[in-house]
């Protein structure tokens, strides 16, 4: 008997040793990971607070509707985003996301506090090519759950205003006179911080530069312009919001551009880095109209392309070459872009109304398929040609960064206009008017 006890006390001893063996690698794999969450919480505080996105910096601007509930499918089974409540305030959508005008008159002032507390010129032109931009990295920066704490974002403002010997008083009555409460402009610079921050870490851990990042972005893209960007351009604005290129009328139209975004001391540089130089030539250093050189500004000729197209009289394929002898309306667009659908109607009357005028109408669909444009010229009755940049080759050639984006071109080819935005049936007319065959 003395034997089995013995045994079953060894027994017992091993399962308390085994057991106590299996605690210990449980007490250390909980050590383990509560060392990385540590590790964690050291770059993502407890309770971080996730910067304003670009379009709530302004006080009046509409709220952020979520992507989803602001779309819906069209009949031929392509996602449209829908223009928000306060339609005729929105300037842009990224992807579905709405930029008001009240948030680009925001970011104006803030631009031009900035510039009188510093003492030197900070632009205030292409606002809107930022705040596009900026959206975009901020929307991927949410996507990763990338955040910055209030507390950091306020301290790092004051850091700089010190710097700069500024007092508070002096920033908050320069402030006053641009209309702006301290509240926006620290959203303003920590949508700086933020932007600066993540486009400079994911830009590293891909291996490229900055504005690669951004082109990278702006490729997967949806943007559209909405008709509050006709509000904007169409008041007394001493700097364009875009990087623009001025039609023969003397106004200025859109064409987007990479933006610069810098205010703090550790991210000037991206005014460098983010700003990229115009691939065609200067217009000024060839006169009113070079017909040799090509480009997108007015008086270029337009750029050359050779796409397949639909509903083209001459075959199955479209070039710039054939659109000579006609001046021609030439439309970037997509499917899912809810402006371009409130153009389409204004463009197929257009052309019925013109064509006996000797004005061609031509569409230039991008990165989408034939089956899925085909429907869409049947729903609205498309009887001009369309051609198709599957790829977006040629709407990046023409400088396109959202729809629907309109040229108008002479006879000879070269760029007369340029216009972002949904045309109106008086935009249109007015535009016709100098493009009418002699």
């Amino acid at each position: 008997m003395s034997e089995t006890l013995t045994n079953t006390v060894n027994n017992g001893n091993k399962r308390r040793a085994v057991l106590f063996t299996v605690i210990a690698l449980l007490v250390g794999l909980s050590l383990v990971v509560f060392f990385f969450m540590a590790l964690s919480g050291a770059s993502n505080p407890a309770e971080p607070i996730r910067v304003q996105p670009s379009s709530s910096v302004a006080a009046n601007a509409v709220d952020r509707p979520s992507t989803a509930a602001g779309q819906t499918n069209n009949q031929s089974g392509a996602s449209v985003a829908l223009p928000q409540p306060g339609d005729d305030q929105i300037v842009a959508l990224v992807n579905g996301l709405p930029i008001v005008f009240e948030t680009v008159y925001t970011m104006q002032g803030a631009d031009r506090a900035l510039s009188s507390l510093l003492g030197r010129s900070t632009s205030t032109a292409n606002v809107l090519d930022r705040l596009i931009n900026g959206e975009l990295v901020q929307q991927a920066a949410s996507q990763a759950d990338f955040v910055i704490a209030q507390s950091e974002v306020e301290t790092a403002l004051s850091d700089f205003l010190a710097e700069q010997g500024l007092e508070q008083s002096v920033v908050d009555s320069t402030l006053a006179e641009q209309g702006l409460t301290p509240d926006a402009f620290l959203r303003y610079y920590g949508n700086l911080l933020l932007v600066d921050r993540f486009s400079r870490a994911q830009a590293t851990a891909l291996g490229i530069s900055v504005s690669d990042y951004i082109d990278r972005l702006q490729a997967d893209a949806k943007i559209s312009f909405g008709p509050g960007l006709d509000t904007i351009t169409a008041s007394d604005q001493e700097e364009p919001i875009l990087a623009s290129d001025t039609s023969t009328d003397g106004t200025e139209t859109a064409s987007l551009a990479t933006p610069a975004m810098s205010i703090a001391k550790d991210i000037t540089e991206l005014d460098t880095m983010l700003v990229q130089p115009a691939t065609e030539v200067n217009q000024a250093e060839h006169g009113e109209s070079d017909a040799t050189v090509r480009g997108v500004k007015v008086g270029l000729l337009a750029p050359d392309f050779s796409l397949a197209a639909i509903n083209n009289p001459d075959g199955d394929t479209l070039t710039q070459a054939s659109l000579l002898g006609q001046p021609t309306v030439l439309s970037f667009w997509t499917t899912w872009c809810p402006y371009c659908r409130r153009q389409t109607p204004i463009l197929v009357e257009g052309n019925r109304r013109y064509a006996e005028q000797g004005i061609r109408f031509v569409g230039i669909n991008v990165k989408e398929d034939l089956a899925t444009v085909e429907p869409y010229l049947a729903e609205h009755g498309i009887t001009y040609p369309i051609a198709l940049d599957e790829d977006g080759k040629i709407a990046s050639l023409y400088k396109v960064r959202g729809y629907p984006t309109t040229y108008f071109l002479d006879a000879s080819g070269v760029v007369v206009a340029q216009q972002a935005g949904a045309l109106t049936k008086a935009q249109l007319d007015r535009r016709l008017q100098s493009l009418k065959s002699p």
